[in-house]
């Protein structure tokens, strides 16, 4: 998943793009992608937001996938689980990064 950010950019604001799986492409109505403005134009912070972003989504697609498929219920492909594990930890070290920037001190020191 190295290098993966699901970014995009638009007079200068940086946006989310994420495709929406072949199997669940029916609870959203046929989309094949979804986009949503992250509303900032600095790319660090459009990075932490994309990672948030990208681990809502797909807690979000596993939760459709149990609804569909309700015998699958609390069962996770090794390609979900380490989908959510990049994502997840994509976005822990965004986030350490952006206190270290804004506080200059890391993240493990906070009270």
């Amino acid at each position: 998943m190295k290098g993966q950010t699901n970014l995009s950019r638009r007079s200068g604001v940086y946006g989310f793009r994420i495709a929406v799986p072949r199997d669940l492409r029916c609870a959203f109505d046929g989309q094949r992608e979804i986009r949503r403005s992250l509303r900032t134009t600095d790319k660090a912070e459009a990075l932490r937001r994309a990672a948030a972003e990208r681990v809502r989504r797909w807690s979000e697609f596993t939760r459709i996938r149990r609804t569909l498929n309700p015998e699958r219920r609390g069962e996770l492909s090794a390609e979900e689980i380490k989908r959510l594990i990049a994502a997840w930890s994509a976005s822990v070290l965004a986030d350490d990064d952006a206190h270290v920037r804004r506080q200059g001190t890391y993240g493990g020191n906070r009270a």
